[in-house]
């Protein structure tokens, strides 16, 4: 009697995979259809983030901080931009503290100048100082005066509002002063006055027939300036100081800014194309430093500061306060300076026809637009985060500087700040959806490839990419192999209908790949009805573990079968009987199967090791036993299982022998009857006295373990009882695979 179990082993170039032809290309093709939903997963998102931010800039409550905000930047342009060029024909001076204190002059200096003298009274000096400085500054040549005071309230003595007067008729168009509207509060309420200078300065008529106008800088949004209104009514003006703000009523006549009044009398013409609001580009901080006023009075000074007054011939004089107690400082970008230097500044910025646009009304709709179509070409054709994260940083740095180019060349005054919003929150949104969906994706192809693998040999991949590296090289390595093999599936099929064979078959192997994967296997591939499993080729929880488990998996196939079994027999279904067997050896493991361009792979196990488990499943029929054990895997577990002694066998192409065991169950288990007389008779077998041997067979089958392991043994003793051999070392050589 010969054994000639069908072969499993493949030897071709290729290993045999689980996968077919379409489900070989069905993971890349997983992989950019996940790529594709992704981005449009993403877009939503994306569209969302915009689209909050267009409500937030379209709300009140909301725009205000959202315009704060770009102001911050907006005023770094105008402390780091461009500036307007300084003017020469521009002097100030200013009513400094040593102005009012003079306490720098020698008492003859002071006898020397009336005006000293009227200075060194008090202050506010008197009106007739201001005459004298006008005939003082245009005997010199002086091209325009401005003097930036209000002159509200008559004084105290007549004589120096007639002494004004008449330095105002006399020099009308280009000494110039200037009106001021005031808040008050009346009754409980606030309200603005119009404080520009009394009759008995200017005359009847005077705010219109001599060149006055309006000192203040209206602030808008918060209390920096950094705009001018070059004509307001009163009702605007008063809107714009308590928070109300009235349309302009279009009979009443607007009121010129004082600085037009200046640049129409030194340049006429200049404001003519102003709008209703400009934007002042500011001159540098430390531009127009103040010259004392009290310098122009003594002749020393006179004659060797100015030389004689030359020095004012054809300029513009400011005059206006600087000493900190007279509190008239004003906030801007730049820092806090004097009243009069912003003058200074605006004027300079209006001569020169250098005034900032505010950006158009379409920018931040554009700004965020082109932000979330920015971000979402970095999320869509840019795959790698860090990548994208650059290219934030880059598309940010490079609208503030795009904006910082617009506030120096254009005169524009352009926010990067919506594009870097939207830009910024659309890209960290994608980011982070990105991240998101790539771990679920991760999650979804973890699945299907566990579908084709082991749980265990996925995780194990995403876990410890440098250990898979070194198995994907090839190594050799102590693995435990299980071979599983449906009896007579192949006769089966053919009298099946295919949709019944397959789905049977799927039910059968969803059981056996559980049993593989609950005990910490992989599942190395499917031959047909046919499953290879391992222990130890990814990660090994060491060799005991791994031929303990590999037998408690083999054990849970059984159990599992038995219930199919059980389940099929209701609904009319053929059994399935299967065969396992379970080596465990050193073989070389590895990536192994075709390079491109038929590139088809597999992380597999090859070697006499797994031919051997191969083997000792097909012996499983013969003997009449669903699951054996070679003799390595029975030096590791058998104070674990129940085993009985099968055979001691030499298979195809191997020298040394292995014993075999067939796993009766766990250890616990109630002995079978007649199994230590099974095992009495294969010793007497092996030592050659067969007809002892037969004996023992013979009684453990009466015993009760009459099946057909105990009968093949009772046929061989028969036969060689009747052929003795020659040379008998209890060794059955197997002649085929």
């Amino acid at each position: 009697m010969e054994w000639t179990p069908e072969s499993r082993i493949h030897t071709s170039c290729q290993p045999h995979s689980k996968l077919s032809v379409s489900e070989q290309r069905r993971p890349n093709t997983l992989s950019s259809e996940a790529t594709t939903s992704t981005q449009w997963l993403i877009l939503p998102l994306m569209l969302a983030v915009a689209g909050i931010l267009a409500v937030a800039y379209s709300l009140e409550a909301t725009r205000g901080a959202l315009d704060s905000r770009d102001r911050v930047v907006l005023d770094q342009y105008h402390r780091e931009g461009r500036k307007t060029p300084v003017r020469d024909d521009i002097v100030i001076l200013g009513i400094d503290d040593a102005s009012r204190n003079l306490d720098t002059l020698w008492p003859e200096e002071l006898e020397a100048s009336p005006a000293l003298q009227h200075m060194k009274k008090d202050y506010p000096y008197p009106r007739r100082v201001w005459a004298m400085l006008a005939d003082r500054l245009f005997a010199a040549g002086a091209k325009t005066v401005f003097l930036d005071l209000t002159f509200h309230v008559p004084s105290v003595d007549p004589e120096d509002d007639r002494l004004l007067r008449e330095a105002v008729e006399k020099y009308s168009g280009r000494l110039i002063l200037g009106a001021k509207f005031d808040e008050y509060m009346s009754q409980g309420s606030r309200q603005v006055r119009l404080a520009d200078p009394v009759q008995e300065v200017v005359g009847p008529g005077g705010l219109m027939k001599h060149r006055v106008g309006i000192l203040n800088f209206f602030q808008f949004r918060d209390d920096i300036i950094r705009t001018m209104l070059p004509y307001v009514t009163s009702d605007e003006a008063e809107g714009l100081i308590v928070g109300k703000y009235p349309p302009r009523n279009p009979e009443e006549k607007p009121l010129p800014h004082v600085t037009v009044v200046v640049a129409e009398a030194v340049k006429p013409g200049s404001t003519a194309h102003l709008g209703h609001e400009v934007a002042i580009r500011f001159c540098k901080a430390d531009a127009y430093p103040e010259v004392p006023l009290y310098t122009v009075w003594p002749d020393s000074m006179w004659e060797g500061n100015f030389g004689k007054g030359e020095f004012f011939k054809d300029k513009i004089v400011m005059v206006g306060a600087v000493a900190a107690d007279l509190q008239d400082f004003q906030r801007t970008p730049f820092g806090n300076p004097a009243g009069v230097k912003l003058h200074a500044h605006t004027l300079t910025a209006l001569l020169a026809g250098d005034f900032l646009q505010d950006a158009p009304w379409w920018w931040i709709v554009a700004s965020l637009l082109v932000g979330l179509f920015v971000a979402w070409v970095l999320m869509a054709v840019v795959k790698q985060p860090l990548v994208s994260l650059l290219g934030l940083g880059l598309a940010t740095v490079g609208a503030y500087y795009g904006c910082a180019w617009a506030f120096d060349e254009l005169g524009r005054e352009v926010s990067p700040l919506p594009f870097g919003l939207a830009l910024n929150l659309c890209g960290l949104t994608g980011l982070a959806g990105n991240y998101y969906l790539k771990l679920r994706e991760s999650r979804k192809l973890s699945r299907f490839l566990a579908r084709y693998t082991s749980p265990e040999l996925v995780r194990e991949m995403m876990r410890d990419r440098a250990g898979l590296f070194t198995t994907l090289r090839g190594q050799k390595q102590m693995v435990a192999v299980l071979f599983s093999d449906v009896r007579g599936f192949t006769s089966m099929s053919e009298s099946m209908e295919a949709s019944a064979m397959v789905s049977q078959l799927n039910e059968y192997l969803n059981r056996m790949v559980a049993a593989v994967v609950q005990n910490r296997g992989i599942v190395d591939k499917f031959i047909g009805d046919a499953v290879m499993a391992t222990w130890g080729l990814i990660k090994s929880d060491g060799d005991d573990e791994n031929a303990l488990s590999a037998v408690r998996s083999g054990l849970d196939m059984r159990r599992y079968l038995a219930e199919l079994n059980k389940d099929w027999a209701a609904r009319g279904i053929a059994p399935f009987h299967i065969g396992i067997g379970i080596h465990q050896a050193e073989v070389v493991a590895g990536n192994i199967g075709c390079d491109s361009p038929n590139e088809k792979m597999d992380i597999t196990v090859i070697g006499d090791g797994v031919n051997l488990a191969s083997r000792l499943e097909s012996l499983t029929k013969g003997y009449g036993v669903d699951l054996v054990i070679s003799e390595s895997v029975c030096a590791r577990v058998s104070g674990n299982f129940l085993l009985r002694s099968a055979d001691l066998v030499k298979v195809v192409g191997k020298k040394v022998p292995t014993a075999v065991f067939a796993v009766l169950g766990e250890n616990d288990m109630p002995r079978p009857s007649g199994l230590e007389t099974y095992e009495d008779g294969v010793k007497a077998y092996r030592d050659g006295r067969f007809t002892e041997a037969l004996g023992r067979f013979n009684q453990a089958a009466d015993e009760g373990l009459g099946d057909t392991l105990t009968h093949v043994y009772q046929e061989r003793c028969e036969h060689l009882i009747k052929n003795p051999p020659e040379n008998w070392t209890g060794v059955y050589e197997m002649t085929k695979k």
